[in-house]
């Protein structure tokens, strides 16, 4: 390889990893995150795509509604203003769910439409829209102790 061509390549080389080392700037739904939200995310659930984002206030302090896709995986997860996970809204399935919340949906005598396993403070309930009579939301807690309707 004779010198000019060597040190053209060579400088390639040297923009390319410095370009690679460049942050790209947020697009579409995430440049509405600040970058501790959007980092904390990202380093929780990298191949997740954020399908939505918005700003809200939960308790008076600023914080930011995450939605996103993780291959067949649907999530709902708030966020602090420093990054902090508050709540995490994950998609459950029928067959997923613990077998005493199973039991109490069985004794509402209507069917499984869709449901969610949110997560808050460490705390754990199951968000889950069943179909009889009529649709409904009933929560209930992981022993099967049925919390409200909606």
């Amino acid at each position: 390889m004779n010198r000019p061509l060597a040190l053209v390549a060579g400088v390639l080389i040297v923009a390319a990893a410095a370009s690679a080392q460049v942050p790209q700037a947020p697009t579409g739904p995430a440049r509405a995150l600040p970058t501790t939200v959007l980092n904390a995310f990202q380093k929780a659930y990298p191949s997740a795509a954020i399908t939505a984002a918005t700003q809200e206030r939960e308790g008076g302090q600023v914080a930011f509604r995450v939605e996103c896709q993780d291959r067949a995986q649907r999530r709902v997860l708030v966020y602090g203003l420093n990054g902090t996970l508050l709540e995490a809204s994950e998609q459950v399935g029928e067959k997923e769910l613990p077998a005493p919340v199973a039991a109490a949906v069985k004794a509402q005598k209507a069917s499984y439409v869709r449901g969610m396993k949110v997560t808050r403070g460490g705390l754990v309930h199951y968000e889950l829209t069943l179909r009889g009579n009529r649709k409904s939301t009933m929560i209930v807690k992981p022993d099967g102790a049925v919390v409200s309707y909606k």
